[in-house]
């Protein structure tokens, strides 16, 4: 079966001193199509092989099945989100970094060796799903990949698709990117954004966050400006359903719920933390 298949790869290519790298976002993976966790999976045969060390980038939510101690080393590019009870482990740590000298890390002293990731199946050629972070730097540097192929994950990366020499393992899944509700602005936000929009012209270009007071600048605005953002949220679809978003929008994660997936699929949006974060 599909856990087999995967404990089996993971089983030949790890060996004591690599380094995995578990994709981030909302598209962190989860389960392979039989149900079986990635994170218990790769913990198990983590503590079979010994002394492999884990990398973590931003996930929104806790890894389910994950064990710290299964691991050498667990190193988080952030605090907080879904790592935080991970970072309580003696095992585990965060680098204090900015973002934007993610990259550099990624392709030096904290290349990893595998990346697990969600990916989507387009035509036989495979593409990251609803993030792109950090992932095309260390995929271009040679880290291997095994790729778990959704079949209800959309295809928002701008960049080219994996080569097939990068691919090591292709599973399959069907479970979609994990969904993050949309927030709903107070009116204190509300007053916050309008007294912000004085300032913005039409045709601007805009950065936001995904809180309340970003959600209350998009819901407000009047004048079609232009997103160049980190995490791109449902409040964009809106701006886009009103006439307001000029051009396509650019962003390294998709954060959201299904209607921010449909409306991303097929369009070239996400790009690395390089060109994001820069």
């Amino acid at each position: 079966d599909l856990e087999t298949r995967f404990a089996a790869a993971l089983r030949e290519h790890l060996r004591p001193g690599m380094t995995v790298a578990l994709g981030d976002g909302v598209g962190a993976p989860r389960c392979l199509d039989d149900g079986a966790s990635v994170c218990s999976t790769l913990s198990a045969v983590a503590r079979c092989v010994g002394g492999v060390r884990l990398l973590l980038g931003w996930l929104p939510s806790p890894p389910t099945g994950f064990e710290a101690d299964a691991f050498a080393e667990v190193v988080a590019i952030m605090p907080g989100w879904g790592v935080r009870n991970v970072l309580t482990s003696p095992t585990a740590r965060f680098v204090p970094t900015r973002l934007s000298s993610v990259p550099s890390l990624m392709r030096g002293v904290l290349r990893p060796d595998v990346l697990i990731t969600r990916v989507v199946n387009r035509a036989g050629r495979f593409h990251f799903s609803t993030e792109v972070s950090w992932q095309r730097e260390i995929v271009d540097a040679g880290t291997a990949v095994f790729a778990i192929a959704d079949a209800n994950a959309p295809h928002a990366d701008a960049g080219p698709p994996l080569t097939a020499e990068a691919i090591v393992f292709i599973g399959g899944t069907s479970d979609g990117p994990a969904e993050m509700a949309s927030v709903v602005p107070d009116a204190i936000h509300e007053a916050l954004a309008d007294a912000v929009l004085r300032f913005v012209p039409e045709g601007a270009r805009l950065q936001y966050g995904p809180g309340k007071l970003g959600t209350a600048l998009l819901n407000r605005t009047q004048r079609p400006v232009r997103i160049d953002t980190g995490l791109l949220t449902d409040a964009v679809v809106d701006l886009d359903t009103r006439g307001l978003l000029i051009g396509m929008p650019s962003a390294t994660y998709l954060f959201g719920t299904d209607t921010l997936y449909r409306w991303a699929d097929g369009k070239p949006i996400l790009r690395g933390i390089d060109y994001t974060h820069d």
